[in-house]
């Protein structure tokens, strides 16, 4: 390393130490998009269970299945819309870590 570059905090591996706090900012931004995208997915999975066991045990299965449904329905048309950005987003990731 030459003396100029160590004189700026650079180093051979990275850049200086706030370029590297920024790409760590950037890398937790990714991964709380991913979390919350993940999540969604997860609690729509997770819904289809509750309202299966909801009609089940409920006074009015049927209808309680039917309100469940259209909710889900719903959440999962959203998901659908939302699958390419999160492709996108779980791309930039994967290049984001690949390259620690």
């Amino acid at each position: 390393m030459t003396g100029q570059a160590q004189y700026r905090g650079d180093t051979e591996e990275g850049g200086t130490p706030a370029e590297e706090e920024a790409e760590r900012d950037a890398a937790k931004r990714a991964v709380k998009k991913l979390q919350e995208k993940l999540g969604d997915a997860n609690d729509v999975r997770m819904s289809r269970d509750l309202l299966a066991e909801l009609a089940r045990t409920g006074t009015d299965g049927a209808a309680v299945a039917r309100a469940g449904r259209a909710v889900i329905d719903w959440h999962r048309r959203r998901l659908k819309r939302a699958e390419g950005k999160t492709e996108k987003q779980l791309a930039k990731f994967r290049k984001k870590v690949s390259s620690w």
